[in-house]
């Protein structure tokens, strides 16, 4: 037998067989699906009243208090640009976030607030 032929007859034989085990690998899939329970009619919500209020937590901890913190400066500097840039009272922006990054290289320390 030539090479040639040796060649084409492992390669039918492999395209066989994969087909035969893909067809087996499908029939298994689709006989394991069982059909979907569908609802007839679809679930309805009941509305709270509208001046129902949650009951509050039980919480065997304190009830933390809320403490201020002073600004940098910064942050302060932060405040008074965007304020100025968007037109926003100060009074209302606080600052959320804060982050140094530090660029050794550069010899440059960045402060980032997230207001």
């Amino acid at each position: 037998m030539k090479k040639g032929h040796l060649l084409l007859l492992i390669a039918v034989t492999l395209c066989i067989g994969y087909a035969y085990l893909r067809g087996t690998e499908v029939r298994a899939q689709t006989e394991t699906i069982a059909p979907l329970d569908v609802p007839s009619s679809p679930p309805t919500a009941t509305a709270l009243p509208s001046d129902a209020v949650a009951p509050p937590l039980d919480s065997p901890l304190p009830t933390p208090t809320p403490t201020t913190t002073p600004l940098s400066p910064a942050a302060e500097k932060a405040i008074r640009f965007v304020a100025e840039r968007e037109g926003i009272p100060s009074e209302k922006l606080q600052v959320a976030g804060e982050e140094i990054m530090v660029f050794p290289l550069l010899a440059r320390v960045y402060i980032c607030h997230d207001l």
